[in-house]
């Protein structure tokens, strides 16, 4: 039985909000829009509509929990951009109405887009990354995002009632129980602070008492925490929990493809390839706009085979020597990856960096969906490839937002692949996983 659905407008998120429902033991599934997911516990759906307009992004929306939500499907889920980056409002809203189309009774869309493992936190309505308002941060100011992050005001202003519950009341398990019980009859959504793990725990606690007609929304660390009040199902040796990081070592390269602009990102290639054991190629926005006919794709893609042919990991980066604009983020991301393409039987697993990279890597495979198996650290996935009867079936695949992680990540990534039990071992003996 579909236990949780969840929505996501990219594909990173779909896949650190799924996977962080596989600690309470249920088995996990991400796909791109048009997969079905049949059999999976928790099904998160890539509905792609981070760069579409307001009203396309909502149509898209309803679409998906239409097209995906099980015949009994207790828990609602729309993964909402910890940033508040997207389109939060329309998107929210579009789920709201499908919560609502499902029977009798008023909908209510319960907020609490934190994420406290990452830094990102929520206090009088207002979104922040580690103590920094939202909209003051290298985030808002690449994508041009302009107004507010007061998550009550980013809602009211779609049209849908809106409640605020602060940080003290979230902290008073009756006060937070009387507060979203009272804002079923006159609101249609309800903003929740949150700090700390324990602030979510709480949300999620009092919220599930308020039955089928709840949307929840909000980033990995409510996700994780509704999870862990579900019975995991048994594994294959009889015991609760699903079989995680089951891959044996990565033997082959490994490839990796950035296609973020994030700082955080480029910090991240520095520290790999200053470590050696990898090559780096970077390619210009010019090559990846122009395509195949540009005349330093030829030279790109030759480029790559002959790194390739070092028989070490490869990072292939977007470069950043032209001016880029984001709305034509996908078709760049797109470029590097069928420019990597060809190459990919040559490599033993893929580390993608941006939710574009990552599905635009996936669509050059032909691959539709992913299952989770563990988690490198917060917010950062490992997963393989789930096409049966195609040539990527259970190829591992790390997928990470351009914006997560520490400058040391991506090494911490090639280590999970090279040795996936002993790095399993030191997670769960409380190796740092921010």
């Amino acid at each position: 039985m579909r236990r949780m659905l969840i929505v996501a407008d990219d594909l990173s998120g779909a896949a650190d909000c799924a996977i962080a429902c596989t600690a309470a033991g249920l088995d996990a599934l991400v796909v791109l829009g048009g997969a079905s997911g049949d059999g999976a516990d928790v099904l998160a759906v890539d509905a792609d509509t981070r760069r579409l307009a307001p009203a396309a992004a909502a149509r898209r929306t309803f679409e998906a929990f239409r097209d995906h939500v099980g015949a009994v499907t207790p828990i609602l889920f729309k993964k909402l951009d910890s940033s508040l980056r997207g389109n939060i409002a329309a998107e929210l809203r579009a789920g709201l109405e499908f919560a609502g189309s499902r029977g009798a009774g008023r909908a209510l869309a319960i907020v609490a887009p934190a994420f406290p493992a990452l830094g990102r936190t929520t206090r009088g309505g207002q979104q922040r990354i580690r103590g920094v308002p939202v909209e003051a941060t290298e985030l808002w100011r690449r994508e041009g995002i302009a107004g507010t992050a007061h998550v009550p005001t980013m809602i009211e202003r779609a049209g849908m009632r809106t409640r605020h519950v602060d940080l003290p009341t979230v902290r008073d398990g009756d006060a937070l129980r009387d507060a979203l019980h009272g804002a079923c009859t006159d609101h249609d959504a309800v903003v929740c602070d949150a700090e700390t793990e324990a602030d979510l725990a709480a949300i999620a606690t009092a919220g599930v008492t308020l039955g089928p007609h709840t949307l929840w929304a909000g980033a990995a660390g409510l996700a994780r925490h509704l999870a862990a009040g579900m019975t995991p199902r048994p594994s294959t040796d009889g015991t609760a929990g699903i079989d995680r990081w089951a891959i044996g070592p990565v033997k082959r390269p490994i490839l990796f493809v950035v296609g973020s602009l994030s700082s955080v990102s480029r910090r991240q290639v520095e520290m790999l390839a200053a470590e050696g054991e990898c090559r780096l190629v970077t390619v210009a926005p010019r090559v990846l706009r122009m395509g195949a006919s540009a005349p330093g794709w030829a030279e790109a893609r030759d480029r790559i085979g002959r790194q390739n042919m070092a028989g070490v990991d490869l990072i292939v980066m977007l470069g950043l020597e032209d001016r880029i604009d984001l709305a034509e983020g996908l078709a760049l991301c797109s470029g590097l990856a069928q420019l990597v393409a060809p190459f990919a039987d040559q490599f033993g697993a893929v580390v993608s960096t941006g939710g574009e990279t990552a599905r635009a890597v996936m669509e050059a495979l032909g691959a539709g969906a992913l299952r989770l198996i563990g988690e490198v650290e917060a917010g950062v996935p490992l997963a393989t490839i789930e096409q049966p009867s195609g040539p990527w079936h259970r190829l591992p695949i790390i997928t990470k937002a351009g914006a997560f992680g520490q400058p040391d990540t991506l090494l911490r990534c090639r280590a999970a692949l090279r040795a996936p039990a002993a790095f399993a071992a030191s997670v769960s003996t409380g190796g740092s996983q921010e």
